[in-house]
C-alpha cells in the first residue's frame, strides 16, 4: 500500500512544493552520481574525485537551500496573519528537518571524501530524525 501526498505531508511536516524540490534534488543527484560512475573505471564512488563528490551532492544542498527559502517566506507570510504560535512551531520543526538532512548529507560527503569517520556517526543524523518522524506521526491523526 502506496501513501498518497495527502497522508504524507503531514505525517513529514513538509508541504507539497518541499516534497517536490526533495525528490528533483534527488532525482539530479541520481543521475549525476550515475553519469560519473559511468565514465570513472572502476566505478566506485570513492574513486571519484574530491571536488566531484561535492558537484555530485550539489542538488540535494540546493533542495535544503529551497526548501530553506521557502519556509522562511511562509514564516513570514504566517507571522503577518498573526499566528505566531503555529509559525514558530512549523518554523522549528522545518529547520531541525532541513538541518538534519543537511548534516547528514554533508557528513557523508566528508565520508567520501577520505574523512576517517564512522558509519555510525553519519548515520546518527537520520536515526534522530526517524525518531522525531515517529513522535511527530503518534501525534497526527
Amino acid at each position: 500500500m502506496l501513501f498518497t501526498i495527502d497522508e504524507l505531508s503531514p505525517w513529514l511536516g513538509v508541504t507539497r512544493f518541499e516534497l517536490l524540490s526533495q525528490t528533483v534534488g534527488l532525482l539530479l543527484f541520481s543521475i549525476i552520481l550515475t553519469m560519473r560512475l559511468e565514465a570513472c573505471e572502476p566505478p566506485i564512488v570513492t574513486s571519484l574525485p574530491e571536488r566531484d563528490i561535492w558537484w555530485i551532492f550539489s542538488p540535494l544542498f540546493a533542495a535544503n537551500v529551497i526548501n530553506a527559502y521557502f519556509c522562511v517566506i511562509v514564516f513570514i507570510r504566517t507571522c503577518l496573519e498573526r499566528t505566531f504560535k503555529v509559525a514558530t512551531i512549523r518554523a522549528m520543526w522545518s529547520a531541525t528537518f532541513i538541518g538534519i538532512l543537511t548534516l547528514f548529507e554533508y557528513l557523508l560527503c566528508l565520508k567520501l571524501t577520505g574523512g576517517n569517520r564512522d558509519i555510525s556517526e553519519i548515520v546518527s543524523p537520520v536515526l534522530l530524525l526517524l525518531q522525531l518522524l515517529a513522535v511527530r506521526a503518534c501525534q497526527t491523526q
